[in-house]
């Protein structure tokens, strides 16, 4: 992984070790990002961007859940308390095929 990190020039990154089940996560960005990984599980990572510029944050939240139905329920307990407790907008992206079933 560290080797695709240096090819594609990020500034920096945060992977989280996959399940039995699933794969890793991972999110990388680039010099000058303003980043701030405030949650991370093997299901999971929340990320702050801040733009700097105008002030602006908002909530980058990444994830895959387990096929179990108390997998799915943990994952979007877990996300709806990270995004009902920031005051700002959000966005969720992932691995949604059994998460929504």
């Amino acid at each position: 992984m560290g080797q695709i990190i240096i090819e594609l020039d990020f500034f920096g990154s945060c992977i989280v070790e996959g399940t039995s089940t699933a794969g890793r996560i991972c999110l990388f960005w680039c010099k000058g990002t303003q980043l701030d990984i405030i949650h991370s599980s093997k299901t999971l990572i929340v990320a702050m961007i801040v733009d700097i510029s105008i002030g602006y944050k908002w909530l980058l939240c990444c994830g895959h859940c387990l096929s179990s139905k108390a997998g799915k329920s943990s994952f979007w307990v877990a996300t709806r308390e990270v995004v009902q407790e920031f005051d700002g907008d959000s966005v969720i992206i992932g691995d949604f095929n059994k998460v929504i079933e």
